[in-house]
């Protein structure tokens, strides 16, 4: 069995290493991990060489990759920043040409699931339920939104239309406890006020599209799904029990075939390909809703390996048309995750 030599992009993220050392424990095969990052200062000690590079904006972003991706004899390009999924889909061709291969969807899929509104809306017109929502550009457009979804008796949170992580979100609550709230909360609290927000807003000169929604305080759910154009080859899902900033921090795996099969409902009908994360919950009345898509590879994926699934080695096989193993069950269990020091080297302090 031939050898594999990747490129993972992003690989200065948090979580990077959790994803990356799914394709250092690989036992059939070597594969060897380039990391690039535009950061100059990267602690990631599962990769094998570093590069820094170009943001995906500047003009010189596919250039550079291609020229590291030939001088390191790449054959897959792994994407884990979700700003550079767009350019890499529709530039994806172009590096096939450089028998590089990009573990991407097709742009207009990418385009669809990054704009949270239009998803919302084109899942809801297939009767798949999501969460009751607004789109707003303006405060008048927030303060009616925030009527129309029952504020204050409604918890409601937002977030900008297209975003990646907890960027930009929110949860808007009345009733805050401000002692609490000032003198121990972590100063990265989520939770705002609503005459704060407004205040807020009224002091920015441009509101970018936002989609305000209720907030869903159920059990919440990451689902890890490898896809072949639609069709669920294997499928994990975490019920999230501590998370933090956006990161899962506990979770348990668990054969919750209400949420496999509601994921399974959306990846068939966007026809979505390759690996990708959903996460999931129960509103107040029990009814299941998505949250968002992340159309890659998630940063909690380890856990699934953990399970007896290595979603990430097993997404290379299917891109090479290797043979799949067959009836894999994953073993239910808890996850903690923790942060762990290194040494940098040198050239990279």
């Amino acid at each position: 069995m031939n050898n594999l030599r990747i490129l993972v992009t992003g690989c200065g993220a948090i979580v990077a290493p959790s994803i990356i050392k799914n394709y250092k424990e690989v036992k059939e095969r070597n594969i060897y991990v380039v990391g690039v990052d535009i950061k100059k200062n990267v602690s990631n000690k599962y990769i094998d060489k570093f590069y820094q590079y170009k943001k995906a904006s500047d003009k010189e972003y596919i250039p550079t990759l291609i020229k590291i991706c030939k001088k390191e004899k790449i054959n897959f390009i792994i994407p884990l920043v979700d700003d550079e999924l767009l350019i890499l889909a529709k530039n994806k061709e172009r590096l096939r040409e450089e028998n590089i291969i990009v573990c991407i969807n097709d742009s207009n899929k990418i385009e669809l699931v990054q704009d949270k509104y239009k998803l919302y809306n084109f899942l809801k017109e297939n009767n798949i339920d999501v969460p009751n929502n607004y789109k707003f550009e303006t405060i008048k457009e927030l303060e009616n939104s925030c009527k129309l979804l029952g504020y204050p008796k409604n918890t409601l949170c937002y977030k900008p239309i297209i975003s990646s992580g907890s960027r930009g979100f929110r949860i808007i609550k009345n009733n805050i406890d401000y002692e609490n709230y000032l003198f121990n909360n972590k100063p990265n609290s989520k939770y705002i006020d609503y005459e704060f927000l407004i205040k807020s807003m009224k002091k920015c000169k441009n509101i970018p599209q936002m989609i305000l929604m209720e907030y869903i305080e159920g059990d919440l759910y990451n689902v890890n799904v490898l896809a072949n154009k639609g069709q669920t080859l294997y499928s994990v899902a975490g019920k999230v029990l501590d998370f933090e900033i956006g990161n899962t921090l506990k979770c348990k795996v668990e054969n919750n075939k209400e949420v496999i099969e509601y994921c399974k409902k959306i990846t068939k009908l966007l026809e979505l390909d390759g690996n990708i994360g959903f996460e999931v919950a129960y509103d107040k009345n029990k009814v299941l809703k998505l949250i968002e898509i992340n159309i890659r590879i998630q940063g909690q994926i380890y856990s699934s390996t953990l399970a007896g699934i290595n979603f990430p080695y097993l997404e290379l096989k299917y891109y090479l048309k290797e043979k799949l193993p067959d009836n894999i069950k994953p073993k239910e269990i808890k996850m903690n995750r923790y942060l762990e020091d290194i040494i940098l080297e040198e050239e990279n302090q």
